[in-house]
């Protein structure tokens, strides 16, 4: 179990901002560090990262180069709507990324591991910090997975740009419902909708990091991932209210038909 912390590009002096400050930002990561209370001294945000990738000097290799982009896309994500309105006080993105925890697991027995394997081992971790998969803590609702396909994507981003902001968006990790029961009837009745499916899975956007973290605080995951309409597609939040259905095939956005 790695923690990994932040990034390597933040300023070599961070400036403590206070509740006062926040309240008179009204951008987006300064909505996102008053509604977390990371302007509270102590106070952290982040997830669990199970790695699933091989780990041959190649794929520890790839790893590295992917985990330094994972972090550069977070950044982007916070500092987008600054470098797209010319502003130039990255204080707020600085504290947002200060505040970013990452735990990696990777234990050698995860490779290749199914859901079942994976919800396993998270839930291992989140009782031995003393946490309660049932409690208020979006660390303990969900991990992150990276398995050899996504460690690639990631890994071969191009730079992110604001005049291209739409390459980035490739980038990609799992989210597994750690909660999900798919043996129970009562669990699946209640995420089910109309000619819709819940596998307790999706995908996000690496940008979407944040507000996925908003979105756990009181609700359970069935409650804002995208539902899929057909079996095998492949639901991807991003952010936005309804995300998209990935054809798992071209990887394209299915058309929306109930869900």
């Amino acid at each position: 179990m790695k923690p990994l912390e932040p990034s390597a590009r933040l300023s070599t002096m961070i400036v403590p901002l206070r509740l006062a400050d926040l309240q008179n930002d009204r951008s987006e990561t300064g909505r996102f560090l008053e509604n977390v209370g990371l302007y509270q001294p102590g106070s952290t945000w982040g997830f669990v990262l199970v790695r699933t990738s091989g780990a041959d000097a190649a794929s520890n290799a790839t790893w590295d180069i992917a985990m330094e982009k994972f972090h550069q896309l977070l950044r982007f994500g916070f500092a987008f709507e600054r470098l797209h309105d010319g502003g130039s006080d990255i204080a707020l993105e600085d504290m947002a990324m200060s505040k970013f925890r990452l735990v990696v697991l990777d234990d050698s027995v995860l490779q290749a591991a199914d859901d079942d394997q994976i919800r396993a081992r998270f839930a291992d971790w989140v009782q031995q910090q003393g946490h309660d998969l049932d409690e208020i803590s979006s660390q303990a609702r969900a991990c992150l997975v990276i398995d050899d396909a996504a460690m690639r994507v990631i890994a071969a981003t191009p730079e992110p740009s604001v005049d291209r902001p739409g390459l980035t968006d490739s980038a990609y990790v799992r989210v597994l419902d750690g909660a999900w029961d798919y043996t129970s009837e009562e669990a699946r009745e209640q995420c089910k909708g109309d000619n819709c499916f819940y596998d307790g899975w999706m995908r996000t956007t690496i940008a979407g990091l944040p507000r996925m973290w908003l979105e756990f605080d009181g609700q359970s995951m069935c409650e804002f991932c995208p539902f899929a309409e057909i079996e095998g597609q492949i639901p991807l939040y991003n952010g936005s209210n309804d995300g998209e259905l990935l054809n798992p095939d071209t990887g394209l956005p299915c058309p929306r038909r109930y869900c």
